[in-house]
């Protein structure tokens, strides 16, 4: 953008000309030009206030609109160079980026600086609202939305985040290379470069980043409201957004009704009503018939339809809350009452729960038998559903679109909050078994413990006990896979000290040991942390350790499997073994699980023949993802087995 001292004041002849076009001012001493301005590109406009117009010339750059400025009404405006104005009822107090296109706009008033406001996340009593601010991520969020009793630690967090409104205290600016089409009301809207904004209705208060290389897209009769936006998001067809966050690479469409909501990197919501939500990043939510209220998701989930998630009506105040890990993914018609916990990873089949539950068995599916008991399937997804547990992983990888990367988003499901919850799982289940079984005889020869089909256990349901199935295939799939956890992660140079069980964060997707979260805090406390960047640069440090630390973690896991304090080079190498025959069974797994898909002879019914069934869905050897995955387990297998078998 021309810099202030290439302006200067438009001359008598200048004023002559610009009134012979229809143009007209409250005082032509506050109008500023460039030398490259040329007025003859300038009609029937007014001016008010001081007003400074960037280069204007006619270049050849394929912009159907024409170059220049007319039909509008123009005061306390920054104009850079190139822009093209049209049809504007009332622009007032906003900076116009370099290359800009107006057109057709009822008003667009920037005289209110950007105003701080609270998301009321996952407690619709405000009891946990966050304080959103430009750059805010999931993390962020995560960080302000716990500890809710440290007084002090909020209190500088607060400070912290209200400094991020400092550089737009002045008036509202439209980033360079910016297009906005028949648009009824933009109020205080800041925006970065090259976002594409049309058709819409209204935004008040609202940040949306954008860049040329992730722009930022708003269409079609949206409605934002005390909104901040990342970069590549997608908001159109009727969304409403009100006190909302997100992060990177979000799309919000078809009349989705979202309000006091953060919402991760690569989420897609349609249709719907969400409130007072805290959703990692990859949240999936489609269907017009769902809604979704006051909780925690941990990311990589899928709302179906029907699914009624919601504290109202749950108790005497709209207070209750919903916490789900990662991979949680409640069927058709769900219903759940707050307060309910969900282990990573659960599948809940179609039911009404009319009691608050807490599933800390990871891997489960979760569903209701004919007499309304609940019923646990732990381990359910290792047995029966291998390729979508692996098929998530994978997807979610590709599905990545950031362009920063600022936090490092696990996508493996065997990450520490499956890991840990599948060593707490055995001890509970082992525990169900009577007499209990040590971990050790269930591994060297299962067949030697007798275990019921079934047990009932208290702690998962209000009031009532649970039933489980297969407590003991639920040990034997916790164990596998924590067995090809440790293989996988073997097979490179790692150090080897056993690290203690500790409790892990899932920082708005990227998992922070416990302890050095408790050392964040406290340097926040202390005011050893002076702005998020300083948190954030936490977070890139923490990344860059993940690796030491799950091999520390790989460390104690190996060590419960064998039962001992410490482990040699003599138990990796055996658990090497013993994880490639678990990843012979999780790639045999995820094949069969998708062949029945072709295999069920009633796939045929829609069909003439398995030829025109062919035709139309294809085979499972078409299977991008399974080739990929059957290519990358067959080199691990080989792996486990030893150098000499690569």
């Amino acid at each position: 953008m021309t810099s202030r001292p290439d302006y200067r004041p438009v001359s008598p002849e200048e004023i002559s000309l610009l009134e012979s076009r229809f143009n007209t001012a409250e005082n032509w001493k506050n109008i500023f030009i460039h030398r490259q301005t040329d007025l003859q590109l300038i009609t029937h406009t007014h001016f008010a206030g001081t007003v400074y117009i960037g280069a204007l010339t006619t270049p050849e750059d394929g912009e159907p609109l024409p170059a220049g400025i007319s039909r509008c009404r123009l005061k306390n405006v920054y104009i850079g160079d190139h822009c093209r104005l049209h049809d504007v009822g009332q622009l007032s107090d906003y900076t116009i980026g370099d290359r800009c296109v107006i057109f057709n706009v009822g008003i667009m008033l920037g005289t209110r600086p950007l105003t701080p406001f609270e998301i009321k996340v996952t407690n619709e009593n405000g009891g946990r609202a966050i304080l959103a601010f430009p750059g805010m991520n999931t993390a962020d969020a995560w960080i302000q939305n716990q500890c809710r009793d440290d007084k002090l630690l909020h209190e500088q967090l607060r400070l912290l985040a209200a400094d991020c409104y400092k550089p737009y205290g002045g008036i509202a600016e439209i980033g360079a290379d910016s297009r906005i089409y028949n648009c009824q009301s933009i109020r205080s809207a800041y925006t970065g470069s090259h976002v594409h904004i049309e058709n819409i209705i209204s935004l008040n208060n609202c940040f949306i980043a954008s860049s040329k290389e992730g722009p930022s897209f708003l269409e079609n009769g949206v409605v934002l409201e005390n909104v901040i936006l990342d970069r590549q998001n997608h908001i159109r067809n009727n969304a409403l957004l009100s006190n909302v966050a997100t992060g990177e690479n979000v799309h919000v469409e078809n009349g989705a009704r979202v309000s006091d909501c953060m919402i991760g990197a690569n989420s897609h919501i349609a249709c719907g009503e969400l409130i007072s939500n805290l959703l990692f990043p990859f949240h999936e939510q489609h269907h017009n018939n769902s809604f979704l209220i006051a909780s925690t998701i941990e990311g990589q989930c899928n709302i179906a339809a029907g699914a009624t998630i919601g504290s109202n009506h749950n108790s005497r105040a709209a207070d209750g809350e919903l916490f789900a890990g990662r991979g949680f993914w409640p069927g058709l018609e769900t219903d759940f009452k707050h307060n309910s916990h969900f282990a990573p990873f659960t599948l809940v089949a179609k039911a009404s729960f009319e009691k608050e539950l807490n599933i800390h068995l990871p891997f489960s599916l979760i569903s209701k038998n004919p007499q309304g008991r609940v019923v646990i399937y732990p381990g359910y997804w290792y047995y029966h559903n291998m390729y979508a547990l692996a098929r998530n992983a994978w997807k979610f990888t590709k599905r990545d679109k950031r362009l920063h990367r600022s936090l490092h988003i696990e996508t493996d499901f065997l990450g520490p909050d499956s890991l840990t919850a599948m060593i707490r799982g055995i001890d509970f289940l082992r525990k169900q078994i009577d007499p209990e079984p040590s971990l050790s005889a269930l591994l060297e020869n299962t067949s030697t413990v007798k275990a019921p089909r079934h047990v009932e256990a208290g702690g998962l349901v209000y009031g009532d006990k649970a039933v489980i199935l297969n407590p003991l295939k639920g040990i034997l799939a916790y164990a596998e896979l924590l067995i090809f956890f440790c293989g996988r992660l073997f097979l490179r140079e790692m150090p080897g000290n056993t690290m203690p069980l500790v409790t892990w964060e899932n920082f708005g997707g990227q998992f922070i040991p416990g302890d050095e979260a408790d050392t964040f805090r406290k340097s926040v406390r202390a005011g050893d942390i002076s702005s998020w960047k300083d948190i954030h640069r936490f977070y890139r440090e923490q990344a860059a350790e993940y690796g030491s630390h799950l091999s520390g973690l790989a460390n104690h896991i190996a060590a419960f499997l064998l039962g001992k304090k410490r482990i040699n080079d003599d138990d990796r190498e055996s658990l090497k073994r013993k994880a490639a025959i678990t990843a012979e069974k999780m790639l045999s797994g995820a094949k069969f699980s998708r062949q029945k898909d072709f295999e069920n002879e009633y796939r045929l019914k829609s069909y003439r023949n398995s030829s025109e069934m062919t035709a139309v869905v294809g085979c499972s050897e078409d299977d991008p993802f399974l080739t990929d995955y059957t290519q990358t387990m067959e080199y691990v297998i080989k792996a486990l087995r030893g150098p000499s078998n690569l």
